[in-house]
C-alpha cells in the first residue's frame, strides 16, 4: 500500500530509534486504542528519544504516504491516539524528561512524555505547581494535555492548559522542526501559533518539547461540604457564591 514492503520500512525505522520500533502482533494490540471504545489496528509502533528522531520519522512518513499518530499515555476519552488509518504509533512516553525549572521566571521546560502528577511533584519543594487538573492527572502526559487542551475541576478558577502554554516545539508532517511562542509570560508579536496547536489533537503536527507557565501553590486549601434539597438550589448557589467574588479552585 505505501509502495514498500513492510520488512523495508521497519528496517528505516530501526535506523531511527535502534531497536525500539515493533510490528509485532501482541505490541500492535496492545496500541489499538485508548480509553475510548474507538480502536484501530497500527502496523508499526515507534518509541522515539529525541526531536530529531521524531523530525526522520515523519520525513519518512510523508515520503511514503504511511499514516502516523502520536499517542502519550493513552487516557483519552475521544479516541484521539487510536490508529483507525493503520500505519505508525508513535509512542511519545519515552520523552519524559523535566529540561528546566525556571523558578524566577515561573516557567518549565518538559517534554511531552512528562506524566502531570510527576511534574507537580518535582514543583512542589519550590512552592509552585502546573494549575490543570483532568481526572487522569495521575497518568496523563503533558504532551496530551496540550493536544486535548485538558481542564479538570480546578479550570473554574486556574483556566486550563491553553492558559499555561507559552511555548511549543513541534514537529510539522514534512519533518520540519519550529517554534511556536517565546520564553516570556507574555508576548503580542505575531501570529498566536501557540494556541492554534493547543487542542489541534496532533492534527497539525507532533509536540516535542514544551513551555509552561507555572503557579505559587495556595498558602491554604479547605474543603466545604454543602447539602441542598433540590438540585435547582444547588446550581443557584454556585451562582451566589460567585456573584459574591468568591473563586473557589474547584465547585463540584
Amino acid at each position: 500500500a505505501y509502495g514498500i514492503t513492510m520488512t523495508e520500512i521497519m528496517q528505516e525505522l530501526k535506523e531511527i530509534v535502534g531497536e525500539r520500533a515493533s510490528s509485532s502482533p501482541g505490541e500492535r494490540c496492545c496500541y489499538a486504542g485508548d480509553a475510548s471504545q474507538i480502536t484501530g489496528m497500527p502496523d508499526y509502533i515507534v518509541h522515539p528519544r529525541s526531536t530529531s528522531q521524531v523530525s526522520r520519522i515523519l520525513q519518512l512518513c510523508s515520503k511514503k504516504l504511511i499514516a502516523i499518530t502520536a499517542r502519550g499515555a493513552g487516557t483519552g476519552l475521544a479516541g484521539g491516539c487510536s490508529p483507525v488509518m493503520g500505519g505508525i504509533v508513535l509512542d511519545m512516553s519515552g520523552m519524559n524528561r523535566i529540561l528546566e525549572i525556571d523558578i524566577e521566571n515561573q516557567q518549565v521546560i518538559v517534554e511531552p512524555g512528562v506524566v502531570a502528577e510527576k511534574l507537580n511533584s518535582a514543583l512542589r519543594p519550590y512552592g509552585f505547581f502546573f494549575p490543570p487538573d483532568p481526572g487522569s492527572l495521575a497518568m496523563c502526559t503533558i504532551g496530551g494535555m496540550i493536544s486535548y487542551n485538558s481542564s479538570g475541576m480546578r479550570s473554574v478558577k486556574y483556566g486550563t492548559v491553553r492558559n499555561y502554554v507559552l511555548d511549543l516545539e513541534v514537529v510539522l508532517a514534512d519533518g520540519k522542526v519550529i517554534h511556536t511562542g517565546k520564553k516570556v509570560l507574555k508576548s503580542s508579536a505575531g501570529y498566536d501559533l501557540t494556541r492554534l496547536f493547543v487542542g489541534s489533537e496532533g492534527t497539525l503536527g507532533i509536540i516535542t518539547q514544551a513551555g509552561l507557565k507555572i503557579s505559587p501553590l495556595p498558602s491554604a486549601r479547605k474543603l466545604i461540604l454543602a447539602c441542598f434539597e433540590e438540585a435547582e438550589i444547588a446550581g443557584q448557589a454556585v451562582i451566589k457564591i460567585f456573584a459574591s467574588g468568591i473563586t473557589p479552585s474547584a465547585c463540584e
